[in-house]
């Protein structure tokens, strides 16, 4: 158990102050994960969760030599409001030193390509879901499915891209597919029509989107279907507990014009085997998985 105490809203606001607005619009469809902050709170992302331990952090009021502080208010909000993310870091791993003090980033911008020099601060660590390069501060982690409910569906199609074209790659797979009828290729389906049609692909393209990896790829190890991960700068979590040659297939970007290459690597795929050791996993790309990957870190 890892004891844990918030540092308060207020502190963090009269220091780092952010557009009440902007806070609006961002709370607006996510109500109370500053007051909650997610992995060690349960909030309303976590209340249909499938797979979850709150248990493994247990909040104290004192300051023990083992506390870890959580930065309530995640990194993010001060990376769209143009303000400077390192001053945060630094601001509070240097207050609250030499306890451990534990932010959140969840944004497109790759981290490693900003704020590499977080890694001189040895009791920050970051909660990160997207960098291309991990350093010893580093938990990363996967984008967690909030509805991780399995479904499973009749395979009507080899693969599909369900997905908006909105960077080049997306949109050479998009017409690397086109015309072939074995493939479903659409985009703006509501969430449990996505769902449905995602679980009919015995094959799902995973192309990265503006950030460097897919929420669809970890999507996809709860909908029966086989993830065709494409994203050569994503760092995957996890590693190397998981070898995801057994639960993925792996294309390069620069092979997604190239339609035979795509074919050749599907045909290779034991696909029972696949979707079995897929079964075995499925829990870690979950917030159960989250959290345990967060004990893990902070209990070492």
């Amino acid at each position: 158990m890892i004891n844990i105490k918030r540092i308060p809203l207020n502190e963090v606001f009269s220091r780092f102050p952010l557009p009440q607005s902007m806070l609006t619009e961002f709370l607006r469809p996510r109500p109370g994960i500053l007051d909650n902050p997610d992995i060690f709170f349960e909030n309303y992302r976590s209340d249909e969760q499938e797979f979850k331990n709150f248990s493994l952090f247990k909040e104290t009021a004192e300051d023990l030599p083992d506390t870890v502080y959580i930065c309530p208010v995640y990194l993010e909000l001060y990376e769209y409001t143009n303000q400077s993310v390192m001053d945060v870091i630094d601001y509070f791993s240097t207050l609250y030193a030499p306890r451990r003090v534990v932010f959140h980033w969840n944004h497109d911008i790759d981290f490693a390509s900003k704020y590499l020099k977080t890694k001189y601060y040895t009791n920050a660590y970051i909660i990160n879901f997207n960098t291309s390069q991990p350093t010893p501060n580093d938990i990363l982690v996967p984008f967690w499915v909030i509805n991780t409910k399995q479904i499973t569906g009749k395979k009507l199609y080899r693969g599909g891209f369900i997905g908006t074209p909105n960077n080049p790659l997306r949109n050479q797979l998009a017409r690397t597919l086109q015309g072939h009828p074995e493939y479903l290729l659409t985009s703006g389906l509501p969430t449990q029509q996505f769902l449905m049609k995602t679980a009919e692909c015995e094959f799902s393209f995973c192309p990265r989107g503006i950030g460097l990896s897919s929420y669809r790829f970890y999507e996809c190890f709860h909908l029966d279907t086989i993830p065709v991960l494409i994203a050569d700068k994503s760092s995957l979590p996890f590693l190397p507990e998981i070898d995801y040659n057994d639960i993925c297939i792996k294309i390069p970007e620069d092979k997604v014009n190239n339609l035979n290459y795509i074919e050749k690597a599907l045909n290779m795929v034991d696909i029972p085997k696949m979707k079995n050791k897929i079964q075995e996993v499925r829990h870690k790309f979950s917030l159960l998985g989250v959290q345990e990957e967060v004990h893990r870190r902070l209990k070492t």
